[in-house]
Parts: C-alpha cells; sequence; structure tokens
C-alpha cells in the first residue's frame, strides 16, 4: 500500500505540473495575439469581402469584435497543435458556443481559417488556412501602436 502511494504521488505530481506547463504555454501564446487587429479581406464562404472599419481587439483572454456594432468572446488557443487552433467562445441567441478555427502568424499578419456557417464551424476544424466554398480565411493586420 504505502510503495503505491509513493508511485502514485509523483505520478499525480507530474501530471498536474504538465498540465500547468501547457497553460502557461497557451498564456505566453495569448500574448502574441494581444492588441488591436485591423480586418484586411475574408475570403471563402462563397464571397469575398474588405471592411476596412472592422477590428478585433484581443486583451488576455477576451476579444471584441467591433464592425458597426460590438461583439464580445473569450477565446482559447492550442499552439502544440499542427496547425494551431483557436476556439472562440460566446453567446449567440441565449446559447452558448464554441467556433473552432486554425490561425498562422506571420510577423505582424494573422490568418484564422474556420468553417462557413455556425453548425460546422461548431463541430468542425479546417486542417488548412485556405479559403474555399466551405471555409474562411480571415486576415488580420496588427495595428501600430
Amino acid at each position: 500500500m504505502f510503495c503505491r502511494i509513493l508511485v502514485l504521488v509523483p505520478l499525480c505530481l507530474a501530471i498536474i505540473l504538465a498540465a500547468e506547463t501547457a497553460r502557461s504555454g497557451d498564456k505566453k501564446e495569448q500574448e502574441k495575439f494581444e492588441g488591436t487587429w485591423s480586418l484586411v479581406k475574408i475570403t471563402g464562404g462563397k464571397s469575398e469581402k474588405k471592411d476596412k472599419d472592422a477590428k478585433i481587439t484581443f486583451k488576455g483572454d477576451k476579444l471584441t469584435f467591433k464592425n458597426g456594432k460590438t461583439n464580445e468572446a473569450t477565446y482559447s488557443v492550442d499552439p502544440t497543435k499542427k496547425p494551431k487552433e483557436i476556439n472562440v467562445h460566446m453567446e449567440k441567441d441565449g446559447k452558448k458556443m464554441t467556433f473552432k478555427g486554425i490561425y498562422e502568424f506571420d510577423g505582424d499578419t494573422l490568418k484564422i481559417c474556420h468553417f462557413a456557417g455556425d453548425k460546422k464551424s461548431i463541430e468542425g476544424r479546417p486542417k488548412e488556412p485556405v479559403a474555399n466554398e466551405e471555409t474562411i480565411l480571415a486576415v488580420l493586420k496588427r495595428d501600430k501602436k
């Protein structure tokens, strides 16, 4: 019995430390998002749009999307996945939803790709950041401070 405890305690500590390291890694990754980003263009999903007034501000685990009206949400990332994953958690029509996507950074450019349509965005995640009839690719540029 005592031997089992000696084995289980270090194992539990290792699991807790690994989980804490993963969470701190997510926070470090989220720091890359910090600030305000302007939407350069959106392609895919049967349309191409460009709205110079749309902005997304990331602060901590929160994001604010402004485009005439303001929408707020929280988000989480998993930089250990290939491609890197982003989940946006928000309330829509009184229901809590999580929209799944992928992202990549290229200097001061951020690309976020997700499936077109709420249902598909909730159920799945694209495998690569490309725009087509099923996926939407948003290209954002970090605003200068």
